[in-house]
């Protein structure tokens, strides 16, 4: 199955799914080929600093890492926290967004409306 909210033609598969692990904070910045070329490196680059990680490692509380698409290329460069995705996601507001989203309860990334609606709430909340 291809992207459906942009027809990319990035390939999905139920393994694609944004990652959930109980007890512990899972980042995952996409590096697609459209979010990779824009903001990721530099988004990672903040939480690596925040989180005190290196990219794709984890520790007793949180795993960062790059993954491949998440589904939501026109809406780059997205992030997902514990399976929800967060889109429009820029460096400088990336530990923000994804410190809000760690609060949020997990999701298993098979309702795409719910995930963009908690994107758009993060985001109002972000931007007020």
């Amino acid at each position: 199955m291809s992207c459906e909210n942009c027809h990319c033609g990035c390939q999905h598969t139920d393994e694609s799914r944004p990652m959930v692990i109980p007890g512990k904070d899972v980042i995952q910045v996409c590096e697609s080929r459209t979010c990779g070329p824009r903001y990721s490196r530099a988004i990672m680059a903040e939480l690596e600093k925040h989180f005190g990680l290196a990219a794709n490692s984890e520790n007793e509380k949180a795993r960062l890492e790059f993954r491949g698409c998440l589904g939501y290329c026109s809406q780059a460069n997205n992030i997902a926290v514990n399976g929800n995705v967060l889109s429009n996601v820029l460096p400088a507001e990336a530990v923000a967004r994804v410190d809000s989203a760690r609060l949020l309860p997990p999701s298993d990334g098979t309702a795409p409306e719910i995930q963009k609606e908690i994107s758009r709430i993060l985001e109002e909340d972000f931007l007020a």
